[in-house]
């Protein structure tokens, strides 16, 4: 969720840093996470957006390191695609 600046004391922003970057989070909106343990954290917009993007990429990550189906079938279409192109075939 999202604090705007007048609403970031009832979630405890106003105290704390950014959880990434460690700024004061001061007059930005902040965006919220509150966990299963019931922790909030806080960051800036644009903290959050770094964060996620490195979440997705290591999502992936862990998918292909666990050896997922999706991403061998992904792999092995890619190098027939890469095989056929090689040997001058229609894709």
């Amino acid at each position: 969720m999202i604090a705007l600046p007048g609403e970031q004391a009832q979630w405890g922003c106003d105290q704390e840093g950014c959880w990434l970057c460690g700024r004061v989070l001061g007059a930005s909106t902040a965006v919220v996470w509150i966990g299963a343990d019931g922790v909030a954290i806080q960051l800036h917009p644009a903290c959050a957006g770094q964060l996620g993007t490195h979440l997705v990429g290591d999502a992936r990550e862990a998918t292909l390191a666990s050896g997922g189906g999706v991403w061998t079938r992904r792999a092995a279409r890619a190098a027939g695609a890469a095989l056929r192109a090689a040997e001058g075939c229609a894709p």
